[in-house]
């Protein structure tokens, strides 16, 4: 997630937009040094396939997610929300195309180069995102890990917790609020993901650090969370310090955030704003020990 002008943009999201651009910019330059006549009809089919590709990438990741998706069929739709398949949208817009040049040959051939400029940043792009390691753009994962492993809190019971002491497990942190409207749409996911993938070793902490822990533990709990509950000891200056040391290590005050934490105790992703019903699987087929 990058911070551009104030607004949160996700990383993949603007690598898809910054080769969409790059593809219209190279296909009219190319068109007009080749001076092909068709620049307007290439504009089109790339507009089409490239609609076509984020269709069959979110169709494509929606099947091998069947069991996240099951319990959230609507959030399909929810096209805002991480979850593409990269080299499923690469191949699903580049067969549109080819379906389209293929019906109309016989009226009108296209010039391979044209059309070989214009799919290169798409195709380049979508090889990048299928294979990308990092999912934390900040770079700042011990920093982090520390941050959380040196706050105190206290757990759903009101007994202290300490991350560290759930070394062996995946862990997914999620910094929320009762007020956050993101965050209550994450909970049922977040509590879906909790008891669907238990058998895994997945314990899902939700950290509250903005409320009270009673008004955290209320709104939880008349919302059917299961999963632990936590909120930081707000004894002293000392805390407060802590908190804003780990906000500044994320790289935004936005929520809600979802960090994933090995068994190792390594935090691997974090993510900035709504999971999808998909992510937290992800993260434990890519990550988990």
């Amino acid at each position: 997630m990058l911070t551009m002008f104030g607004i949160n943009i996700s990383f993949d999201r603007l690598i898809f937009f910054a080769a969409f651009f790059s593809a219209t910019c190279l296909l009219r330059i190319v068109s007009r040094k080749s001076k092909h006549p068709s620049v307007y009809r290439y504009s089109a089919l790339l507009d089409e396939a490239a609609v076509c590709g984020l269709l069959v990438a979110r169709l494509g990741y929606v099947v091998g997610h069947m069991d996240a998706y099951r319990t959230h069929p609507y959030e399909v739709l929810f096209f805002w929300l991480p979850g593409f398949a990269p080299l499923y949208g690469l191949v699903g817009g580049l067969a549109w195309a080819l379906l389209r040049i293929w019906r109309g040959r016989k009226t009108h051939m296209p010039s391979l180069r044209v059309l070989a400029a214009a799919a290169l940043p798409l195709v380049i792009a979508s090889l990048y995102l299928s294979v990308q390691t990092s999912e934390n753009p900040t770079g700042k994962d011990s920093q982090i890990a520390d941050a959380l492993n040196s706050l105190p809190m206290t757990g759903t019971d009101g007994q202290p917790l300490f991350l560290k002491d759930l070394k062996g497990h995946s862990l997914v942190v999620n910094l929320w609020a009762s007020w956050c409207v993101p965050c209550r749409i994450e909970l049922p996911i977040l509590q879906d993901a909790s008891q669907r993938l238990q058998k895994s070793g997945l314990i899902v902490v939700g950290l509250d650090l903005y409320e009270v822990r009673s008004q955290a533990l209320a709104f939880a709990k008349a919302r059917g969370v299961t999963y632990v509950i936590a909120s930081p000891i707000l004894s002293s200056e000392t805390t407060r310090t802590q908190i804003d040391r780990l906000i500044n290590f994320i790289g935004s005050n936005v929520i809600p955030v979802s960090i994933f934490i090995d068994p190792s105790g390594k935090v691997r992703a974090v993510l900035l704003g709504i999971l999808s019903p998909g992510t937290i699987d992800d993260w434990l087929r890519r990550y988990a020990i």
